[in-house]
This record gives structure tokens, C-alpha cells and sequence, in this order.
């Protein structure tokens, strides 16, 4: 009875998550975004950088709040890709490569990415095997 109990509670908790998310998207409270990213490294490394005028961003499951400092865990491909890109970018230009984060952490001083708290996040395979993931994100409207 307890094990039904639990899982029934699961159940509606997340039912409830689910309208809520629902009700914030129609109200234009929340705005969902999709994106697809390789999970292959070599993919990741040949990507193109980030669109001129943007800021790159992680996903976070806790608010960051104002002046908060966060040790990031980054260990994905992915992440791992967009370091090494914002290391490179910032590397001076007479700099030969190795141009990774990893060979020169001091180049992604003064970098500057972005932090957003996804409400939800799932992530789903883009196609066959390599294809990638999709990931959808739902996170406050701004000023909502």
C-alpha cells in the first residue's frame, strides 16, 4: 500500500508540474526553447560559434541568485566544446594553437556566458545513433 501511495503522489505531482508548465507557456509567462546539439565530440569541435551578437548559456536547476558564485560541474561534450570556443575567442590573435580551455585556463578570464534556470528541461536523441539530442527548455518570460 505504501509503494501505491508514493507513486500515486509521484504521479500527481507531476500532473500538477505538467498543467502548471502548461498554464505558464499559454500566458506567455514561460517561453519554451528548443535546440539540437551533437553529442559526438569531433561534431562539436567542427560546430560554428556561437551567432555574433549572442551570449552563450548554461541550463541550471536552481535559481542563481544576484552575485551568487557556482562551481559548475562541466564534463559533457558539449560543454566542454563551448569552453574551448570561448577560450579560443579569446585567445590573442598572433596565439598559435592549442587554443582548449584545458591547455590555457587563463583565457576564458573574462569570458562571458550566461546562466538561465529552466523550470524544465528534457532532453530526447535528434534521430539515429549520431545524430545528436534535442533539448527543450521552458524559463521565465522576461520580466515575467
Amino acid at each position: 500500500d505504501v509503494l501505491l501511495l508514493r507513486r500515486d503522489e509521484a504521479l500527481s505531482a507531476s500532473t500538477l508540474r505538467g498543467l502548471e508548465l502548461a498554464r505558464g507557456l499559454r500566458s506567455g509567462r514561460l517561453l519554451r526553447r528548443s535546440y539540437t546539439f551533437a553529442t559526438d565530440p569531433a561534431a562539436l569541435a567542427r560546430a560554428p560559434p556561437h551567432p555574433r551578437g549572442t551570449i552563450p548559456f548554461f541550463t541550471l536547476k536552481r535559481p542563481l541568485r544576484l552575485g551568487e558564485e557556482r562551481r559548475l560541474s562541466l564534463f559533457e561534450p558539449r560543454w566542454l566544446a563551448l569552453l574551448d570556443a570561448l577560450a579560443a575567442a579569446n585567445a590573442p590573435a598572433e596565439t598559435p594553437a592549442p587554443n582548449a580551455a584545458s591547455d590555457d585556463p587563463s583565457r576564458l578570464i573574462n569570458v562571458s556566458f550566461g546562466c538561465v534556470f529552466a523550470l524544465n528541461r528534457v532532453h530526447t536523441p535528434a534521430g539515429p545513433a549520431d545524430a545528436g539530442r534535442v533539448a527543450e527548455a521552458e524559463a521565465e518570460a522576461e520580466g515575467g
